[in-house]
């Protein structure tokens, strides 16, 4: 080993460095051997899918997405809707597919029968009421016609 008064502390190759640390683990005491050592914090793998909110349909189309071809959501809080943009390999671009939800139809009510003859029974009246307004009008402008 060479002495070189330039350097700070002496040099050492680096496989004499390995065996000075192989021999200080060897001489360590059993029990510190035996502690058990901590496994490092993963986090778990985000659950569901990941989206981003978006304000109009100008904000989705300006956002960034990555270029590995890989499906981003986005949910419009204006419109209510959900978009998908996936960069396409074979185009250079990244289309936009909209979803929208579907309203559910009304149901569907049915008139009853007593209801529809109540109805029609009605129609029939103001029939008769308009037929009788017609013949006294008809009466009044005929002269020497006595009213009902």
């Amino acid at each position: 080993m060479n002495y070189n008064p330039y350097q700070f502390g002496a040099y050492q190759a680096p496989q004499q460095r390995f065996g000075q640390a192989v021999t200080n683990y060897m001489a360590q005491p059993a029990i510190q051997q035996a502690a058990p050592q901590m496994a490092p914090q993963v986090a778990p793998p985000p659950t569901g899918i990941p989206l981003r909110f978006v304000s109009s349909k100008e904000e989705l189309a300006a956002s960034q997405i990555p270029f590995d071809g890989s499906t981003n959501w986005f949910y419009n809080t204006a419109a209510d809707t959900i978009h998908s943009k996936t960069f396409d390999f074979n185009t250079g671009t990244a289309p936009i597919v909209t979803y929208v939800r579907e309203q559910p139809a009304p149901a569907v009510q049915y008139v009853t029968v007593e209801a529809l003859e109540s109805l029609m029974q009605e129609v029939q009246n103001l029939k008769d009421e308009l037929d009788v307004l017609k013949n006294r009008k008809g009466k009044k402008n005929e002269p020497n016609v006595p009213d009902e």
